[in-house]
This record gives structure tokens, C-alpha cells and sequence, in this order.
């Protein structure tokens, strides 16, 4: 039996989610002497050797109001497992992380994978006011729950200086790409000739670019053969119906998942038979120093794309010649598909630094040296 155990709880991510699952508890189980539960959304993960335990619990969508009772799950759960070390990587289960910590002790730690105020404020999901308030309130909270934390986890560089009240218990743990278990990453792919099929992937939202990526794909498919698909969850109902209102009629168009999470392993399927990408975040002070997950599994995949004139991500995207930079406020089908042609795509490879086995190793490390002797 495990000396110790270790709970992963997530309100909105699945228990197959890629950073929580894939990377954090498949990472993790290397511990010898640790057992790993995941609690969060219902999922198709599966261990195979038994040492991860998996707790199902939520099934709702990120407006419900079920979601503001899931830290009294998540509560029954520390109660059952009682972890040694806790991770959590959402702002409402600060109160439960303090709970736990004043009655059981133990090791708290809080994974930030947003910048929960600036997605707040900014993000577009709540209408003025509300937006400043709750932003606030969640800003309030991370700042008077802060002591009870142990250590902050952070998948973004940016957010030390964004957050930098977290710089004391702060240890950065990129969201690099990793490929799913047993799946190898295809890097040979079709010419970009005379032919476009184009992929959006990810987090489908009015600020992720969605509707501007569907206008410049119709575009550039009205002037080469080809095809566009949109593979990934969109969490606004409204979004959606917009989305698919703005592809019917078009049967080069194909969407894939929308109301449904779809597994990683599908999304890389995808790419493998794609030959450019597009991301087209909106510019939006949520994002502007962020790396979005999608590029690295493009670069990982070696995947040519085009990507919003973000001087930052064009910058990170040049050493290696991976992308074409637009203005999608008002974009040049004809000036994108000269360049397409003209460009020599990933003229140098990417290497280790787009990988997450340089964090799993930091990530093993830190978890070894918090664990008591």
C-alpha cells in the first residue's frame, strides 16, 4: 500500500483532462510511494496498472448552478480519500483547500491555469457589471486564502508578474505538449499545394477567434479546394448555435464535438490529416502573454498555421518558421495564400523546449521534496 495519497480535483475539467490527467497524475504515478485520485468531470480516462483512482462526480456545463455546490463534493471526496497532498486548479475550491487544511493539515496546493480575474473581466462570459465584480471578488478571495496555500503551481510564465502576490509560493509548470499515451505525433503531412485543409482546435468562444477563423476560411476555400474543421468544446450554448448557423450550407465545413468535450487523442487525428492550422484569439488582455496550448501541440506536430499578430507568440513561432501572422480584423485571403506559398515552414525543427518532459521532471521534484521524510 501507497505511503501516501494525492488528490487532483478539478469543477470543470474532465478526469481525462490533459493537464490534470495526462501530464500532472501519469507524471506523478512515477512516486513510488504515491497513490493518485482525480476528481472533476466525467471522462473516458482508464489506468490500466491501478494506481490512479478516478471520482467521476460532476456533469454539468460552466454556467450551471450546480457549480456552486461542487466544492461540497469535492468535500465528501477529501473526506473519503483524506490526501496528503491536495491539488486543486480552480478558484472555487479555495474555501474547500482551507477547510481541509485547518481540520486535516497537509499539503495545498492551488495549479492556476487562468489568470481567473483578467478571463473574468475580460473573457466576455458575464455582462457588465457582474463582470468587474465577480473578477474582484475571485482576486479578493486568492488574496486573503493565499497563507493557507502550501505552494501555487503556475502554467504560465506571464502570471508572476500579472499575480506577483503569488511570487513567494510560486513554481511555474508549463502547459508544454505532451503526445497521449502509446500515440506517435505525425509530423509528415500534405503539401500546402493548390489544396488547404484547414483545423481550428481547442476551446471554441467568441474570444478564442472562432467566428474570424470560420470568415477567413470561407475566404481562402473560395479560391483553393479544400476543407475546414472546427474540433473542440464550445461551453456557451449561444456561441454554438452560432457557430453552426454561420458553417450550414457549407459542406467543406465539418464540425466535431461543440456541445461535447472531444479526447486528445481525436484532436491530434485531426491535425495529422490537416496542413494548417489556424489560431485567431482575439486581441484581449486575457491572453496577451499567454502561450496558448494549441501552438505548442502545432509546433509539436509541425503543423504551418496562422496566427494572430501577436508580437509575443510571432516572436516564439518565428525561431522556427511555424507560422504566418494576421491581422484578423481585416485579413487578405489573397496576400495569406502568396506568403503560404512563398514560406518555407519549419526550416528548423522544434526541439525539447516545446515538450513537457523538461516540467514533468521540475513537477517530480517538487512533489518529492514537500513529501514528508
Amino acid at each position: 500500500m501507497a505511503a501516501y495519497k494525492l488528490l487532483l480535483a478539478s469543477v470543470l475539467k474532465p478526469i481525462d483532462d490533459t493537464r490534470m490527467y495526462e501530464k500532472f497524475a501519469r507524471s506523478l504515478a512515477k512516486i513510488d510511494n504515491l497513490e493518485i485520485y482525480i476528481a472533476g468531470q466525467t471522462g473516458k480516462a482508464h489506468e490500466p496498472n491501478g494506481k490512479i483512482h478516478f471520482y467521476p462526480v460532476f456533469d454539468f456545463g460552466r454556467l450551471s448552478l450546480k457549480r456552486f455546490f461542487a466544492g461540497l463534493q469535492i468535500g465528501r471526496i477529501l473526506l473519503k480519500v483524506k490526501p496528503d497532498i491536495f491539488i486543486a486548479n480552480t478558484h472555487e475550491l479555495l474555501i474547500v483547500m482551507m477547510l481541509y487544511k485547518i481540520l486535516f493539515g497537509g499539503i495545498i496546493i492551488y495549479d492556476i491555469q487562468e489568470n481567473y480575474y483578467n478571463n473574468i473581466r475580460y473573457g466576455g462570459h458575464y455582462p457588465l457589471p457582474f463582470n468587474i465584480l465577480i473578477a474582484w471578488y475571485v482576486r479578493l478571495k486568492e488574496r486573503i486564502l493565499f497563507p493557507f496555500l502550501t505552494q501555487c503551481l503556475l502554467a504560465e510564465t506571464c502570471y508572476i508578474s500579472e499575480m506577483s502576490y503569488l511570487k513567494p509560493k510560486a513554481l511555474t509548470i508549463e502547459n508544454k505538449f505532451l503526445p497521449p499515451f502509446s500515440y506517435p505525433v505525425i509530423t509528415d503531412r500534405k503539401p500546402l499545394n493548390n489544396r488547404l485543409d484547414i483545423i481550428y482546435t481547442g476551446t471554441i468562444g467568441k474570444t478564442y477567434g472562432i467566428f474570424e477563423a470560420i470568415e477567413l476560411a470561407k475566404e481562402l476555400l473560395n479560391i483553393v479546394s479544400g476543407t475546414f474543421t472546427i474540433i473542440g468544446y464550445c461551453p456557451d450554448k449561444n456561441v454554438l448555435r452560432q457557430v453552426k448557423a454561420a458553417i450550414e450550407g457549407h459542406s467543406n465545413i465539418e464540425l466535431t464535438g461543440g456541445d461535447h468535450l472531444v479526447p486528445h487523442p481525436d484532436i491530434l487525428r485531426k491535425i495529422e490529416q490537416s496542413n494548417l492550422g489556424i489560431i485567431s484569439y482575439q486581441k484581449n488582455p486575457a491572453f496577451v502573454d499567454k502561450i496558448p496550448t494549441r501552438m505548442y501541440e502545432y509546433l509539436a506536430c509541425q503543423l504551418p498555421f496562422l496566427l494572430t499578430d501577436n508580437p509575443f507568440w510571432v516572436s516564439y513561432c518565428q525561431r522556427y518558421e511555424a507560422c504566418i501572422a494576421v491581422d484578423y480584423s481585416k485579413p487578405d485571403p489573397e496576400a495569406i495564400l502568396k506568403s503560404i506559398n512563398n514560406y518555407s515552414f519549419y526550416s528548423k525543427k522544434p526541439g525539447s523546449e516545446i515538450y513537457w518532459y523538461s516540467e514533468e521532471e521540475k513537477l517530480l521534484k517538487n512533489i518529492r521534496a514537500l513529501l514528508p521524510s
